[in-house]
């Protein structure tokens, strides 16, 4: 058989041996010819969830500390606009350079950027805070973008059934490494000298972007017009119609919704707690790191979730861990409650909500599929998130942090009420996407989407 041409090399490797390393690749299933391809993309990932998490820790607890969580709710509209106009303008200059050069292109820009930024907290500027808060935002959209089509580029449906679960124990590792030297080296370095050391992983991740990949073989996507167009007054006809188009608008729409709200309690809870900003600091670097690993390895233990349950079962989990999150924090405000509750979200949205989803979208039928990916993952996504930090902004002044949580509540509530009455169309949908489409009965296994997807989506809000 012909090797793919998204293989990395022919050449047999000094890794394929009979040994502990030549065992160890049988056993995580990477052929001879994918081991420059796995090393490549694995320190690819590992480099990017590795900058990411230290920058982050960084940026939120100097924003707490030295901006005011108050502004988080204008923070989060800003972002949502910012983020339209900045993928717009990307959109023109991909077609001509291409995810990889574009992808580079940005992590120069972070490298050269945060260096300015870093002469600006020198010199007291309170401003600098609320632009690193909107970089670091942005970097969320970019990595849920471009790594995973520069991934994608380079590996074959085939490829990736086996290839990605191994690389999320990588992206697990950055993450988490990242989260847990955070602390450390803000009390070795200075807090502040945190700018420096990402500028500087920016700018090795680019490099490495650029001239590290001369021997990979991307594959030139082709760019088609195969996406139905449907007019916005077509919309509402098209969700009325279908059963399982108003469902994933909803169950993307809502938690986007929730998630500024949650993600702004969770600040106000965290910045009080902890009075000091090395404090903070210590506790989001552990407490990310640790998560981000024990949901990794909890993952495993739940993949059966789907079979013994159902789908429409187990897309109830979503709504009730909102809820139950929302009225655990209205009684109880605390540290304990909201960082068991950032734990259950991050845990639904690797577990349940990624894959769940993923299936619901092949029950599209075939003459809006394309279109209707597009528009829930980009503009619904975008319209929820707004919509959460325009509510904020408007019931500040009505309700305090904590009281937030009833009308968030309310709104899991009715996710809730939208899943059980997906529930009676479903057998509908079944057959609307039957007649609509061809299906590949084959990919509607829950199984095979958990593990192509555990670990991999940020958050809700990046499509």
């Amino acid at each position: 058989m012909n090797p793919s041409p998204h293989e990395f090399t022919d050449r047999p490797s000094r890794f394929s041996g009979r040994g502990l390393i030549g065992s160890l690749r049988k056993r995580l299933k990477i052929h001879e010819n994918e081991i420059g391809l796995f090393l490549w993309l694995a320190l690819f990932f590992f480099l990017t969830f590795f900058v990411t998490a230290l920058f982050r820790n960084y940026t939120e607890t100097a924003f707490l500390k030295r901006y005011g969580p108050d502004s988080l709710p204008l923070m989060f509209v800003i972002n949502g606009l910012l983020t339209i106009a900045v993928f717009k303008l990307l959109g023109r200059i991909e077609s001509r350079s291409g995810d990889r050069y574009l992808f580079a292109g940005i992590l120069l820009v972070y490298a050269a950027g945060i260096i300015g930024l870093f002469f600006l907290v020198q010199n007291g500027t309170a401003l600098a805070y609320p632009v690193l808060f909107q970089l670091l935002y942005l970097l969320d959209s970019f990595i849920i973008v471009y790594v995973w089509n520069i991934a994608n580029a380079l590996v074959n449906a085939r490829q990736a059934g086996r290839l990605y679960p191994v690389l999320t124990a990588f992206t697990v590792a950055g993450g988490s490494i990242g989260s847990f030297l955070t602390e450390p080296l803000g009390a070795v370095l200075g807090n502040d000298q945190l700018l420096p050391c990402s500028a500087a992983t920016f700018l090795v991740l680019a490099l490495f972007l650029i001239f590290g990949s001369s021997r990979l073989k991307f594959e030139d996507r082709e760019v088609r017009n195969e996406t139905h167009q449907v007019r916005a007054r077509e919309i509402p006809g098209l969700i009325r119609k279908y059963p399982i188009l108003r469902y994933l608008v909803v169950i993307s729409w809502v938690p986007n919704i929730l998630l500024p709200i949650f993600f702004y309690q969770f600040s106000i809870i965290a910045n009080n707690t902890f009075g000091s900003e090395q404090a903070l600091l210590a506790f989001l670097g552990s407490f990310r790191g640790g998560m981000t690993a024990f949901i990794f390895i909890l993952l495993f233990f739940i993949s059966s979730l789907y079979k013994r349950f159902g789908l429409v079962r187990v897309s109830l989990v979503n709504p009730f861990a909102f809820l139950s999150i929302f009225l655990g924090l209205h009684c109880f405000f605390n540290m304990y409650v909201a960082a068991a509750g950032q734990v259950l979200i991050r845990l639904i949205q690797r577990a349940v909500s990624g894959p769940v989803n993923k299936i619901f979208f092949l029950l599209v039928p075939g003459a809006i599929s394309a279109w209707s990916q597009v528009f829930v993952r980009g503009t619904v996504v975008k319209i929820g998130m707004m919509t959460g930090s325009l509510l904020m902004l408007i019931l500040k002044p009505v309700l305090d942090p904590r009281e937030l949580a009833l009308p968030a509540a309310g709104l899991a509530l009715y996710l809730a009420a939208e899943t059980l009455l997906f529930g009676r169309r479903y057998k509908a949908s079944l057959k609307q996407a039957v007649i609509g489409r061809n299906i590949d009965y084959d990919s509607l296994d829950p199984k095979e989407y958990w593990s192509n997807s555990m670990g991999l989506a940020p958050n809700y809000s990046v499509p």
